[in-house]
């Protein structure tokens, strides 16, 4: 998984699954992070990657995820994190 993040604030990175929370780690302020998930050690059911920026109440979740293993999700994080989007290919 790769998170582009063109935001100022580093943004620390969640899987949601359900009510489950996972944190995955912290993409850094105005750059490119990537990240390892391996879909086949999650159960079935929604998934949603969640946001929360370091030093800001604002925080973002994306659409529900239907990506497999061997998928490259791509989460571009804009400075208005109400614009942000999500790629699966």
């Amino acid at each position: 998984m790769r998170v582009v993040n063109h935001a100022w604030l580093d943004v620390t990175i969640y899987l949601l699954q359900g009510t489950h929370r996972d944190r995955i780690g912290t993409a850094t302020a105005a750059s490119t992070s990537t990240f390892q998930i391996l879909l086949r050690q999650l159960t079935a059911g929604e998934l949603r990657l969640y946001g929360d920026p370091v030093g800001s109440r604002q925080s973002v979740r994306s659409e529900p995820l239907r990506a497999q293993d061997g998928d490259v999700v791509t989460w571009t994080l804009e400075d208005d994190l109400a614009r942000s989007s999500i790629d699966v290919r």
